[in-house]
């Protein structure tokens, strides 16, 4: 009998906003991947390397996107690390993480499951709202921060 990802588990019902925790998500992946005699390989695929198609719940659900991996066969690739704010602190201790997402930390806030067939990467994807929040004010800090290195820059080949 073929492996199935839970349902109940899985289903299209818990992906919705009130979600702020995907390690059932994260378990359902590695229990199917064991049942279904996958390598599970504990890391996600960069994307942009090369051709994909990338998926979500609002595209396939869950339990669809494993049975198209089971079909494929070999790697199943997962993405699903605890939610650690501490981990973006800067050099100087500080961290660009808002002080109320703290409360997330240890929760799962995304997972990136992936195969690979014919040559294509099939990505299947879902963020928290939270994570998603974290992850715009780090990227806004970030390309705030890079404006002004290229302010700098700029000064400097303008006084030469």
């Amino acid at each position: 009998m073929p492996a199935r990802a839970s349902e109940e588990v899985v289903g299209a019902g818990h992906y919705g906003a009130d979600v702020d925790n995907l390690t059932k998500i994260a378990e359902t992946v590695r229990e199917f991947a064991t049942s279904a005699t996958l390598t599970l390989v504990p890391a996600a695929p960069v994307h942009d390397y090369g051709p994909e198609v990338c998926l979500g719940p609002d595209i396939i659900d869950l339990p669809a996107f494993l049975a198209l991996a089971q079909h494929h066969g070999g790697l199943l690739y997962l993405g699903a690390a605890p939610f650690d704010p501490d981990a973006n602190k800067d050099d100087d201790g500080e961290s660009e993480t808002l002080p109320e997402m703290a409360r997330y930390k240890g929760r799962v806030g995304q997972v990136s499951v992936a195969f690979a067939a014919n040559g294509v990467v099939h990505f299947w994807e879902h963020q928290t709202p939270w994570y998603r929040q974290w992850r715009d004010t780090v990227q806004a800090a970030s390309q705030s921060w890079r404006r002004d290195l290229g302010d700098e820059d700029e000064s400097e080949r303008l006084s030469l």
